[in-house]
């Protein structure tokens, strides 16, 4: 029951793509018909997609140590792979074992790693088109341990989270140099919004750590069920509570609600909630933390 758990899915709007064993097949999202099939070297456990580029990575193995644990990968065989949307052609393969895989511009960012626990762990950087490795980091630049996460990518920055350190380091995305480093408490995950890094209750300048300004709540993920920022609000899936996020100086603040707490409304487990068509949907659940649900 961890986050991370959740089954290599992604959309485009048109089309929905979901792994398989052995591939990821491209659905119609009108139809349901299939249009591709993207063979992959190992079953995927990881998608992602941008600007018409599809990646999937897999592994020879993985492996959990108990139930809150996030699958990983067991050794470092594996592979990473890329497809055009369109014609379903592989645009880049490379045999890594991919624990992280994000996306911005033009450049793929991958936690590669070995074993589990990991022996060794690498950030490196991919052109999307090309396939030819832009930067690699060795997680020795980054700190002592092998206890990164690849946290989000954009704004010219990837962000990396040190589990075992409770710190965030943000990275250069043109070299993979640490620009700035924040304590992250029990909170290391972060977002890139409205040009700004938010974590906790501080918006920072991404390339320079520089705090901008503050919001009132700081929201962030649970172990097995994430949060997600919609709009001014947090829905924190887990414990049942919404936060409106207006600022003291806006006027319409003391008109709306700053907490509303609605245990009918916790997102399913590993999914947690989507927000789309101005409501959120989730799957339907049975949770032993909540079984009144």
């Amino acid at each position: 029951l961890n986050r991370y758990n959740v089954a290599p899915l992604a959309t485009d709007g048109e089309r929905v793509y979901a792994g398989r064993k052995g591939d990821v097949i491209a659905v119609n999202a009108a139809s349901g018909e299939i249009v591709h099939k993207l063979a992959t070297k190992y079953a995927p456990v990881r998608v992602a997609l941008a600007g018409g580029v599809l990646v999937s990575a897999g592994w020879e193995s993985s492996e959990s140590k108990g139930l809150w644990d996030a699958w990983m990968t067991k050794t470092a065989i594996g592979a990473v792979q890329a497809f055009d949307t369109k014609t379903g052609q592989p645009k880049l393969s490379h045999d890594w074992a991919a624990e992280h895989v994000l996306i911005s511009d033009d450049c793929v960012f991958l936690l590669v790693q070995a074993g589990h626990p990991a022996q060794s762990q690498d950030v490196v950087a991919v052109e999307l088109n090309t396939g030819k490795e832009r930067w690699r980091v060795k997680h020795s630049a980054i700190g002592p341990d092998c206890d990164l996460q690849l946290n989000v990518a954009g704004l010219g920055v990837l962000v990396v989270g040190r589990t075992k350190a409770k710190v965030i380091s943000v990275l250069n995305a043109a070299d993979g140099k640490v620009l700035w480093e924040v304590a992250s408490g029990e909170k290391p995950w972060v977002h890139l919004i409205d040009g700004l890094l938010w974590h906790r209750n501080k918006k920072h300048e991404p390339k320079t750590g520089k705090v901008a300004s503050t919001f009132r709540s700081s929201g962030g993920p649970t172990m097995c069920t994430p949060s997600i920022f919609v709009g001014d609000y947090v829905a924190d899936g887990r414990s049942c509570t919404y936060f409106d996020l207006a600022t003291p100086q806006d006027p319409k603040a003391q008109d709306r609600a700053l907490k509303i707490s609605y245990s009918g409304a916790r997102g399913g487990c590993i999914v947690g909630a989507v927000p789309a068509n101005g409501m959120f949907y989730t799957a339907q659940n049975w949770c032993r933390c909540a079984p009144a649900q």
